[in-house]
């Protein structure tokens, strides 16, 4: 039998001001000026088709790279998923599944490029 699956989803999409937007302050990832200069060619591409995820205080589960790419296009609102029923432990495992299994993303690595067990506890707490 497989795993329980949460069968709770997001209801409310909005567009929120971007200063609205509280960046997560333990975000382990960085954005390089070339995903930046990739993620702003999809937005005159094909608009803002992927919403940033956030919580009820308007802090950024997901979505930091896509804020940034709207602010250097000049957009001053970005459309935005309220996760509403994520515990603070499920919020942080949502980053850490964003952070980690994007390929192109910068993460902090040790000698031999691996992204530390000792960060995602940290990530985790």
């Amino acid at each position: 039998m497989g795993a329980h699956m949460n069968t709770n989803t997001t209801t409310e999409l909005q567009l929120v001001p971007i200063e609205k937007l509280v960046p997560y302050a333990n975000n382990a990832r960085t954005h390089s000026p070339e995903q930046i200069k990739k993620l702003r060619s999809s937005l005159r591409e094909f608009g803002f088709i992927n919403p940033v995820i956030i919580d009820r205080d308007y802090g950024v589960i997901a979505g930091h790279g896509r804020i940034l790419a709207a602010q250097e296009e000049g957009l001053d609102k970005v459309p935005c998923v309220f996760a509403d029923h994520l515990t603070e432990a499920q919020k942080k495992a949502c980053l850490f599944f964003y952070v980690s299994v994007r390929p192109d993303c910068c993460l902090p690595t040790n000698s031999e490029g691996v992204f530390p067990y000792s960060f995602r506890k940290h990530l985790l707490k």
